[in-house]
């Protein structure tokens, strides 16, 4: 089986072909190498997968007095589906709906999409013990729509902009420095490339607007 570029891409063979005046095919396998090593790169430094996913019965716990926010794992939430808490044992656990008033999800966009992934919950955590594992759990949708074919639509297309320039900007800036003296990379094949060493403040900045916080607070 031939090798793929990811799914969740966050740019293509052929937009990087355009931005080097590349015509040909012979570069494309190396290509898709770059952008996927540039992709786990970016979601790694950001703590954060981009594409839109659901995620089931994701679990968190609960340290401290009465938390009245919970960080869920991944931001830009677009729909919360399930929230529960746990009660019970912890082999015979009883989940629970939380009742419709007793959360929402924090700051919403007009699209109804929460980019901070933060829930609060009123009267902070009341049916639950101070400090518990696995005491919640949550099934939502997060991330933005990728699809290349429907870019500048942002009803099928909302994976912003910044993030692929950046994404494309380090793999043209390898490309064309791959040949350089003292380049830092163990194996083009597995695209182990050394991407920090590419960095400069502007990819840094945009880097930061992304990263994903810590969970609780």
């Amino acid at each position: 089986m031939s090798e793929q570029i990811y799914p969740h891409a966050l740019t293509t063979v052929q937009r990087v072909k355009d931005l080097l005046g590349i015509t040909v095919t012979n570069a494309d396998p190396v290509l898709l190498r770059l952008i996927n090593g540039a992709t786990d790169f970016i979601q790694g430094y950001c703590n954060e997968f981009f594409a839109q996913k659901t995620y089931t019965n994701d679990l968190y716990s609960i340290w401290g007095e009465r938390q009245e926010y919970l960080m869920l794992n991944h931001g830009n939430v677009t729909s919360l589906s399930s929230f529960q808490y746990r009660a019970g044992t912890p082999s015979n656990p009883i989940w629970t709906d939380f009742l419709a008033d007793q959360y929402e999800l924090v700051e919403p966009d007009p699209s109804g999409m929460c980019k901070s992934g933060m829930i609060r919950i009123y009267a902070g955590f009341a049916p639950l013990l101070y400090t518990s594992t696995n005491a919640i759990r949550a099934t939502y949708t997060a991330g933005f729509l990728i699809s290349w074919s429907d870019f500048g639509n942002l009803a099928k297309h909302n994976l912003p902009a910044d993030l692929t320039n950046l994404c494309e900007s380090l793999v043209t800036r390898y490309w064309k420095h791959r040949e350089s003296s003292g380049k830092k990379t163990e194996s083009i094949k597995d695209s182990n490339v050394s991407w920090n060493d590419f960095l400069d403040s502007f990819d840094t900045d945009v880097l930061e607007r992304y990263v994903r916080p810590v969970r609780f607070i």
